[in-house]
């Protein structure tokens, strides 16, 4: 990734253009949360490392132009983290429903050793949810892997579930999560009260 400064204008053949960071914080001061988290995503795409490489330049900068602060928050929340678009969406529809208590990305092992990652889990519960995007997890060799990890965690003792994009629209992975945690539930409370 270049060292352009990210606020940096210029011209490609008598058009006006910016940097990937100057349109990024561009995009921050006037997207809806949803509509810049996928922005981010096609920036993620586009150049690896684009989130440290911005959070470095920004950091060095006196002034803050409008956008700044919301960008340097979201670019904070994901270092150090792999999400999706998918898994943001499923952490506010839990919220909304007021599902608690749960782990992002969190590590499943076996005797064997390290299963899978789950991008949410109730350890306390062995309940994991999967948020399984068509990019990532679509294709014969993607849905083989996905398949032998899933059968080691049942047999470990996990349950799990799966939701997709299309899933997300209906409350049905809601309630069927919350049945699964309500028959695996430890001695403490899970849900929020209302």
């Amino acid at each position: 990734v270049s060292a352009t400064p990210p606020l940096r204008m210029g011209r490609v053949r008598g058009l006006p253009v910016t940097t990937l960071g100057r349109t990024l914080i561009d995009l921050a001061s006037v997207l809806t949360d949803e509509a810049f988290e996928l922005a981010l995503d096609s920036a993620y795409r586009q150049r690896q490392g684009v989130g440290r490489w911005v959070r470095a330049l920004l950091a060095k900068r006196e002034d803050s132009p409008r956008g700044v602060r919301r960008l340097l928050s979201l670019l904070d929340q994901r270092l150090g983290k792999t999400e999706s678009s998918l898994e943001r969406r499923v952490r506010r529809r839990l919220c909304a429903a007021q599902i608690v208590e749960w782990r992002e990305q969190l590590d499943l092992s076996d005797a064997a050793g390290f299963i899978a990652r789950a991008d949410f889990g109730w350890p306390a519960h062995r309940v994991a949810l999967f948020a399984d995007s068509w990019r990532w997890h679509g294709g014969r060799r993607q849905l083989d892997k996905d398949a032998s990890q899933r059968n080691r965690l049942h047999l470990a003792g996990w349950e799990f579930l799966v939701v997709t994009s299309v899933m997300l629209q209906t409350t049905l992975w809601l309630d069927q999560l919350r049945a699964l945690l309500e028959r695996h539930a430890p001695q403490r409370a899970l849900f929020a009260p209302s």
